[in-house]
């Protein structure tokens, strides 16, 4: 018995070459009024210093306003510390289409009654508040300084102000950052959104930014297609009466029983064919997963959808293993990310200098940047040759899945200076987990 072949989805390759931006990206500060837990900020392994977005440099990205979707202010800070927060929205929407949006995503203890009115009066068309927790504890310790009471305040703020200047297009919703210790609150945190007066949920996996953080990562290693494949094998084992389990206890003893020999060459076909399919294998991974992680996964998920439903909430969940068929929303929606200095990069991941954790393994990120607005417009930057050329090899999707790789952690992506991958891939974006499904922003 054979297990069946995969099927993958071919990918467009004509979006990298759009003449113009369709998302912008504009971080206003990386200044932040809170310490949240699983912030990047929070460890010392990372480049960011404090800074504030000029408006000279907020001006060099109007030729690309007319042609834009979004324009999104968020960044690594809170853009409430912004002073200028509702200047940046309304200049924008002078020039933007009409069918475009505006939008911030925020921890909201800085939206007073006069804040509120004036980004709602300059425009503003989504707020994003960060909520993962509704209990008073459990906040606290998340993000260090705040306060879910005051978050509700806020929302009672919002909704009465926008009533009184009958802005009822004004979209409000959250943003959860899913881990171990704050998940079995996902549902009660959707219907308290809800009522509320949110309107939308997104749901995010967190990036490990610490090595300690990587106990609360809730997410698999491997990728959907990667345990279909071994679940595959693993019918195949137990009709034989095999345990492909015992694996690595077995694989290395001089002599073997007739059990033991078979395991192996089980095994040992089961890789051949994972090669022949294209299908990455970290064989030590999937046996010491069990099914008992993804069954708590799905049933929350579930919960929460059945929850969104019944609350009319539009709710965004990521996947729950890294998916196969990888997709750059950030390339493919034609996005370009702006820091508060002006520098110009392509997406999250690569927007600044840290160090993350996933599957184990210790991964340097450094920030890609295709020059400054100080010296050229956002057009000529986004259109450049080195821009142009990353984003046509971003949507190849020819790297490989470094965090499911049994070699793992190699030198090649070990290095704080990446140069390749082993497919000879100069983007480093085979651990990315934006493009894998795991997370996931307001955009």
């Amino acid at each position: 018995m054979e297990p069946a072949k995969l099927q993958f989805a071919q990918i467009d390759e004509s979006v990298a070459s759009k003449r113009h931006p369709l998302k912008l990206f504009v971080e206003p500060t990386t200044r932040c009024n809170l310490r949240c837990e699983m912030c990047v900020k929070q460890t010392s392994e990372n480049s960011i210093i404090d800074g504030d977005l000029s408006m000279d440099t907020f001006r060099e990205l109007i030729p690309a306003f007319p042609y834009l979707k979004a324009l999104i202010l968020t960044g690594i800070g809170e853009p409430l510390l912004h002073p200028d927060l509702e200047k940046f929205i309304a200049l924008a929407k002078k020039h933007l289409p009409q069918n475009s949006w505006v939008g911030f995503q925020t921890n909201g203890h800085l939206l007073n009654r006069q804040r509120a009115e004036s980004i709602i009066s300059a425009g503003v068309d989504r707020i994003c508040f960060s909520v993962d927790a509704t209990s008073s504890d459990l906040y606290r310790k998340l993000r260090v300084g705040g306060n879910v009471a005051k978050i509700e305040d806020t929302f009672n703020t919002i909704n009465s102000v926008r009533s009184t200047m009958n802005r009822q297009d004004l979209e409000v919703g959250i943003e959860f950052v899913l881990m171990r210790s704050n998940m079995h609150e996902l549902p009660d945190v959707l219907v308290w959104a809800a009522k509320n007066g949110a309107k939308f949920a997104i749901v995010s996996h967190m990036l490990a930014y610490r090595d300690i953080l990587e106990s609360e990562v809730v997410y698999s290693p491997s990728t959907d297609v990667s345990w279909m494949f071994y679940q595959n094998w693993e019918s195949i084992a137990i009709q034989k009466d095999l345990d492909i389990k015992k694996y690595f206890q077995i694989r290395w003893k001089p002599k073997k029983n007739r059990e033991e020999k078979k395991i192996v060459r089980l095994v040992e076909q089961m890789v051949s064919d994972a090669c022949d399919q294209n299908i990455p294998i970290d064989f030590r991974n999937l046996i010491v997963e069990g099914q008992n992680e993804s069954q708590k996964a799905s049933e929350l998920f579930e919960v929460a959808r059945q929850v969104a439903k019944e609350y009319g909430l539009h709710l965004e969940l990521p996947a729950f293993r890294p998916r196969k068929d990888r997709i750059c929303n950030f390339v493919e929606d034609g996005s370009a990310f702006v820091s508060w200095n002006g520098y110009v990069h392509p997406c999250y991941f690569l927007w600044h200098r840290y160090v993350c954790y996933q599957n184990k393994s210790r991964k340097y990120v450094m920030p890609k940047s295709f020059g400054d607005l100080s010296r050229h417009n956002i057009l000529q930057l986004w259109n450049s040759p080195d821009f142009k050329s990353f984003r046509s090899e971003v949507i190849s999707y020819a790297y490989p899945f470094c965090s499911n790789c049994i070699l793992r952690p190699c030198d090649l992506i070990r290095s704080e200076n990446f140069e390749a991958d082993c497919h000879t891939t100069s983007v480093p974006c085979g651990d990315c987990p934006w493009c894998l499904g795991l997370l996931r922003c307001l955009q």
